[in-house]
């Protein structure tokens, strides 16, 4: 047996450990926000630094890795459960590292709704209204176009910040409206009276938007 073949068969074996660390490192993670999710309330700062160790050991394990990078953005995302309200530039900050976290992994994996939308919310919520945060709503729009939680993140920051959208970017919400309204259960009609945009909408709608133009009418 070589001395290469030899050298070879170990880096295999470290390869295919490193990836089993990561991989149970991973699910302990995921399965630690799903908690986090069902009971909110019981999120420490103990829990949340301790889950934070394990992503940058994860990180370590997996440099680069979208999924890693995805799981940091959402990380920092909770962090700000610790933040006093009034802090405005600490809240900032954090949301920011957030979003370099989701903006990375974007370069990474381009082809996911899921991160988009993450860019888009999080630019809305830090009042970038620029290139970036309209890209990034296009983005979940024609890459979410029939997932429903998707439609919703479209269709709510779209409506929120219809004012800053520019006209092809209207379009694409009014498209996505009409998509919503052809999913059982939606709530699409609510959305529209909750902000206040059933007159604009209206003016916007289109040709190929049938559902749409039922409800302006």
């Amino acid at each position: 047996m070589s001395l290469f073949f030899m050298l070879g068969l170990l880096l295999g074996i470290y390869h295919a450990g490193r990836l089993g660390v990561a991989d149970v490192l991973t699910r302990q993670i995921r399965q630690e926000m799903q908690q986090w999710k069902q009971t909110p309330e019981h999120v420490n700062q103990v829990r949340w630094s301790f889950i934070y160790r394990k992503t940058q050991t994860l990180a370590e394990l997996i440099p680069q890795s979208p999924d890693v990078l995805e799981l940091q953005a959402q990380l920092y995302y909770w962090q700000l459960r610790f933040i006093v309200a009034d802090v405005q530039t600490l809240h900032e900050m954090v949301q920011t590292q957030a979003l370099n976290h989701f903006l990375y992994a974007a370069q990474k994996r381009p082809s996911s709704a899921y991160t988009w939308s993450n860019i888009a919310l999080l630019k809305y919520y830090l009042r970038q209204y620029d290139t970036q945060f309209f890209q990034a709503l296009k983005n979940t729009a024609l890459l979410g176009s029939w997932e429903p939680l998707m439609q919703r993140q479209v269709i709510e920051i779209g409506l929120i910040n219809w004012y800053y959208l520019p006209p092809a970017l209207q379009t694409v919400v009014v498209q996505t409206i009409e998509h919503g309204l052809q999913m059982p259960f939606n709530q699409v009609s609510q959305l529209i009276q909750q902000y206040r945009r059933h007159a604009v909408i209206c003016q916007t709608q289109q040709p190929n938007t049938p559902l749409l133009t039922k409800i302006c009418s």
